[in-house]
């Protein structure tokens, strides 16, 4: 038998890519998951993502991870050919930097839900990592598979299986870290499809003129309904033989994540006291930390129950410091600020979910702010 049919032909399929796109990102230090599986949900099977790849990083007791979803193409007879025209940047229809973030961190997903969280990330990155999400020199809107020996049209069923993979492995992941990760993390997910073909830009003009080039990569902007919600994302095409120069780029915006994380736990619990909403996240957890130890002075009964499942937060502005509110009789309030068994209990409770170390008391009222 010989052999030797089976080596060469086996180098026309995707696999040997594959382990190529894998042995880069590993040694450019990058944990990989090969052939892990996800669900379509619109079609109801099981389909193969081709590479998963991460970098992980502890700031303080949160794990960051920028994680690379990474689909493979291989194609030796049809060159991948993007259709791109002039792109209007101001478009109001259309949003040119798509992030997305997963978090089971309070701090962090309170700030990544501010609406101004998106702009803050692209206007702060770092400029190594900035490549990541320039605007594209031209606006792709449509693709196609083209002979490589006469440049007749094929189809653009490769190039649009490899954006909706991407896309859809990337809506289950999103899912499914809610029901598997309890360890503190916060995710950050790009989109990438890494080719072994030619690649040509044709740009066509307001003329009607057509312009080819070849390119080595290219982005690509597609608004695309997940589970029944309209996204944007971004999708970058990488040739192959560039990948291991444009993955620096993505090795400096995980340096980018750690410090842009870091800062927002930082800030999230700067005068942390004075903001009610972000005292609102914690609020259940401290009342039903608090009340045990309250219990501990006054005595469990209904009446106690209640009050104490309704304790507030408030920062007197005047006083300069944070108030516990109960609704409660004032010589039930001064018995618990005289008790040292609460008041170190609660001072922990507080240090504890706010970082707050500065004075506190137990003020008698209705639980509300005003």
């Amino acid at each position: 038998m010989d052999l030797k049919k089976f080596e060469i032909e086996i180098q026309k399929t995707g696999f040997i890519l594959e382990c190529r796109v894998s042995e880069i990102l590993k040694s450019s230090g990058w944990s990989v998951i090969s052939n892990r599986y996800y669900e379509d949900d619109v079609e109801g099977s099981i389909r193969e993502m081709d590479v998963l790849a991460y970098k992980s990083t502890k700031i303080e007791d949160v794990k960051v991870v920028t994680t690379l979803i990474v689909s493979c193409k291989k194609n030796s007879e049809n060159a991948w050919v993007f259709l791109s025209r002039k792109l209007n940047a101001n478009n109001p229809n259309v949003n040119w930097k798509p992030f997305h973030f997963w978090a089971n961190v309070d701090s962090i997903k309170y700030e990544i839900s501010q609406q101004d969280h998106d702009k803050k990330y692209a206007e702060q990155i770092c400029d190594d990592a900035s490549k990541v999400i320039d605007l594209p020199e031209e606006e792709v809107f449509a693709f196609q598979e083209m002979k490589l020996t006469t440049g007749t049209p094929q189809n653009d069923k490769s190039i649009f299986n490899s954006i909706t993979s991407l896309m859809k492995a990337q809506a289950y992941e999103l899912d499914a870290l809610s029901h598997r990760m309890n360890e503190k993390r916060v995710y950050q997910f790009n989109l990438l499809s890494i080719i072994d073909a030619e690649m040509i830009r044709i740009s066509v003009g307001s003329d009607g003129s057509a312009t080819a080039s070849k390119i080595t990569e290219t982005h690509y902007l597609t608004r695309y309904i997940i589970k029944k919600k309209e996204e944007f994302n971004r999708i970058r095409f990488i040739d192959i033989n560039v990948f291991k120069k444009i993955l620096s780029e993505y090795d400096s915006l995980h340096d980018y994540n750690c410090i842009h994380f870091e800062k927002i736990i930082s800030v999230f619990y700067t005068k942390i006291e004075t903001d009610y909403n972000k005292l609102q996240l914690f609020l259940p957890k401290v009342r039903n930390n608090i009340k045990w130890h309250i219990y501990a002075v006054l005595g469990f009964s209904g009446n106690t129950s209640n009050v104490v499942d309704s304790l507030n937060l408030w920062w007197n502005k005047s006083k300069s410091i944070l108030e516990l509110q109960l609704d409660m009789t004032d010589d039930l309030i001064e018995k618990i600020n005289k008790d040292e068994r609460v008041i170190k209990n609660t001072k922990k409770i507080l240090k504890d979910y706010y970082r707050y170390s500065g004075e506190f008391e137990y003020v008698s009222g209705d639980g509300l702010p005003f």
